[in-house]
């Protein structure tokens, strides 16, 4: 499940965490901010914002790819866009496994593969 409403986002998480429950081994959640800085050729340069693309149709391949890879019962992601300032969420992820294991891997390779088009 895919979202760009961060409340609706939530919702849902608790639902799923409910639903999961006695099948589910753990969950492992991941959620990224907006810095007050940036790393260009590897310097800290200050920044009061940041541009984050539109990627929702690119999310649920790689959420599928995810859960069938890692044999998980489920996974939730929220996805900002536009410009948003210091603190804001960019994105957010639940990975729902049935071991933990399973959960950390697949949250590394879901990061890694959103991260890519950013």
């Amino acid at each position: 499940m895919i979202f760009g409403d961060y409340e609706k986002f939530k919702e849902k998480v608790d639902e799923l965490i409910e639903n999961n429950k006695g099948e589910m081994g753990c969950y492992t959640s991941f959620t990224g901010f907006v810095r007050n800085y940036e790393i260009k050729e590897g310097e800290k340069v200050p920044a009061d914002k940041m541009e984050i693309p539109d990627i929702l149709d690119k999310l649920e391949d790689i959420r599928k790819d995810a859960i069938e890879k890692f044999n998980l019962l489920d996974v939730i992601i929220y996805h900002n866009k536009g410009t948003l300032g210091v603190g804001e969420i960019v994105s957010s992820y639940y990975v729902f496994a049935r071991h933990r294991k399973e959960a950390f891997l697949a949250m590394e390779y879901i990061i890694d593969e959103i991260k890519r088009y950013h």
